[in-house]
C-alpha cells in the first residue's frame, strides 16, 4: 500500500510525518524552523 506524507503548518516550525504501510499511523520524519523553509 502507499504512504501519506502529512505536513504540518506552523508559524515557527514546520513537521512532516508519515503514515505507516497500512496508513493507520503517522510517524514524524522532522521538524523544520520556517526560517530554513522561506529562505529557498
Amino acid at each position: 500500500m502507499r504512504r501519506i506524507m502529512g505536513i504540518d503548518y506552523g508559524q515557527k516550525r514546520v513537521g512532516l510525518a508519515v503514515s505507516d504501510p497500512l496508513r493507520i499511523f503517522a510517524i514524524p520524519l522532522e521538524t523544520v524552523t520556517v526560517d530554513k523553509v522561506t529562505g529557498f
